[in-house]
């Protein structure tokens, strides 16, 4: 995006809509998981500026559910956020990030972990 006009990723005001992440990464694949799997998230900007997440709506993610890396002028807004793995919403090395008026619940839950991965230890 640029100053003034941002990239936007939105619901519409009324509608309901899921971003479901049941599938990605629901067992270990063979060969085992990827390097830095558990970092990013089932919707992510990375290195981006000017951008909107707004309304949206995201369940069942192994990895994080909203997840900002080293981006700019991005705002996350009106969110819900289910049934994560890691974090419900994660925002890092970024720079005028607003985190404003989200829901996140069952964030960081063992039961999302990908079939092989053990239980952390609490």
């Amino acid at each position: 995006g640029e100053p003034g006009r941002p990239v936007t990723l939105a619901v519409e005001p009324g509608a309901e809509a899921w971003i479901d992440g049941s599938a990605y990464l629901a067992k270990v694949p063979e060969g085992g998981l990827p390097r830095g799997w558990h970092e990013g998230g089932l919707v992510e900007v990375r290195g981006r500026r000017h951008v909107r997440l707004h309304g949206l709506q995201v369940r069942r993610s192994r990895v994080a559910g909203l997840y900002v890396s080293k981006s700019e002028d991005v705002e996350i807004a009106g969110c819900l956020v289910r049934e994560t793995y890691n974090s419900g919403i994660g925002v890092w090395y970024s720079r005028n990030a607003r985190v404003l008026r989200n829901e996140v619940l069952h964030g960081n839950d063992q039961a999302m972990r990908p079939e092989g991965v053990p239980l952390r230890r609490e």
